[in-house]
């Protein structure tokens, strides 16, 4: 997969985090703010992605250059893009569980303010390593 169809399938989703958390925050009163935090830093990484796949469509650019004539940017990229990857599925899935569960009649599945504060914290340690990426091409 290419760095423009993964941050293009990566800003999809932090779409579908973010729907997620304003569904829960109705919800769940109590982590409103972590969900309210969640979302701000979703939507922030959201941001560089999009920045990047401006950068990405300008073929004739520095950035579509570099990449595809050093091998390491690309697999930098690449990298932190794969990382946050596995961390939105995450999210997602965490999200989507509990959206299902306060839906239903079934055991009630709990959902973790910690664990969630630890993604939030995750994600921005990703955003901060894309925006680093992205800063550097930039000099």
């Amino acid at each position: 997969m290419t760095i423009a169809t993964t941050t293009t399938a990566l800003a999809k989703v932090c779409s579908q985090v973010i729907i997620l958390c304003n569904n829960l925050a109705y919800r769940l009163q109590g982590m409103r703010r972590t969900l309210s935090t969640l979302r701000t830093e979703t939507s922030a990484y959201q941001a560089s992605l999009h920045l990047i796949q401006d950068l990405l469509l300008d073929q004739t650019g520095d950035l579509a250059s570099l990449l595809r004539s050093n091998k390491e940017w690309a697999e930098s990229f690449d990298t932190a893009l794969s990382s946050c990857g596995i961390m939105i599925s995450i999210l997602v899935t965490e999200l989507q569980k509990a959206i299902d569960t306060a839906s239903s009649n079934s055991i009630r599945y709990i959902l973790n303010e910690q664990d969630l504060k630890d993604l939030v914290g995750e994600l921005r340690g990703q955003r901060g390593g894309v925006q680093l990426l992205i800063q550097t091409l930039q000099l």
